[in-house]
């Protein structure tokens, strides 16, 4: 009796390989957005352009990173971690909201009026020292560990919590959280 090319799969538990392979192959392309395709459609819709990216030197730093694919923002930044745009002259970073992920963001040494991290709530580390910012919210940043903020004009920052270990650059005169037993223990006034 013949058998068939299927029921001999079956019989020696090929199916199992082939599909495995098969899922290999559709599922491995060049960008890191082919399993993903709600990432895939969520970046290929994110242009890289003047309404989401309002600030020339950002938009341009986007443009030149490896964060561009052909003018949209590519999936990887999705995943990414840590981001440096720290002495680009940027005045607005309305955009950072596209890179969820962050645990580290240097954006020290531009011309930041303003700050917006409330949709990078895995930041643990921030760094927007000499910079021209007023207030920080940082409500939206429950693990946030270290903050630098020297050389601004902070009157007011908002949402430090308990697991920041350090802060350098305010001024004694901001008021601070204050741990429950009285002291503000992680709190630093200067640089560490």
């Amino acid at each position: 009796m013949k058998r068939s090319f299927l029921a001999t799969c079956k019989k020696q538990g090929m199916v199992r390989v082939l599909s495995a392979l098969l899922i290999i192959v559709l599922c491995t392309p060049w960008t890191l957005t082919g399993c993903f395709p709600a990432a895939d459609y969520y970046f290929k819709s994110t242009r890289i352009d003047d309404s989401n990216f309002p600030d020339d030197n950002f938009r341009n730093f986007l443009l030149e990173s490896k964060y561009n694919e052909d003018g949209f923002l590519e999936a990887r930044a999705l995943f990414e971690t840590s981001l440096d745009v720290s002495s680009r002259d940027i005045r607005d970073l309305k955009g950072i909201e596209h890179f969820p992920n962050l645990t580290s963001l240097d954006c020290s040494d531009n011309q930041l009026a303003a700050l917006d991290v409330n949709k990078n709530t895995e930041l643990e580390r921030l760094d927007c020292s000499n910079n021209q910012l007023v207030g920080l919210d940082l409500t939206s940043n429950p693990k946030l560990q270290r903050v630098y903020c020297s050389g601004n004009r902070l009157i007011e920052v908002e949402g430090l919590s308990d697991s920041v270990n350090s802060v350098s650059g305010l001024d004694q005169s901001i008021t601070v959280p204050v741990k429950p037993d009285g002291r503000n223990g992680y709190v630093s006034f200067g640089s560490f």
